[in-house]
């Protein structure tokens, strides 16, 4: 499965809480976002560093599926920021 490297913005990720690692998500269809679960998955999100600079490697499919624009963005959404009382992402 080939896997598509996203753009991720450092402040986004330090409101989260979250840290360079792999993520397990689940896919919401409903609305077109990855959900940040304590338990593995079928979709691995690897979030990392590199040349000052972090990234994110998810599974192509996935990316294409819910892209919202050009799909060269993580956007990770911390629980403060939204009313869905969990870590989201979204792929714009």
């Amino acid at each position: 499965m080939e896997e598509i490297k996203l753009r991720v913005r450092e402040n986004e990720l330090k409101r989260a809480g979250l840290k360079e690692g792999v993520y397990f998500v689940e896919l919401d269809e409903n609305i077109e976002i990855l959900k940040v679960v304590n338990r593995q998955t079928d979709i691995p999100v690897r979030i990392y560093s590199g040349n000052g600079s972090y990234y994110g490697d998810i599974p192509g499919d996935i990316v294409n599926k819910i892209k919202i624009e050009d799909g060269k963005e993580l956007e990770i959404i911390s629980p403060e920021d939204s009313n869905w009382g969990y870590i989201a992402m979204l792929v714009i």
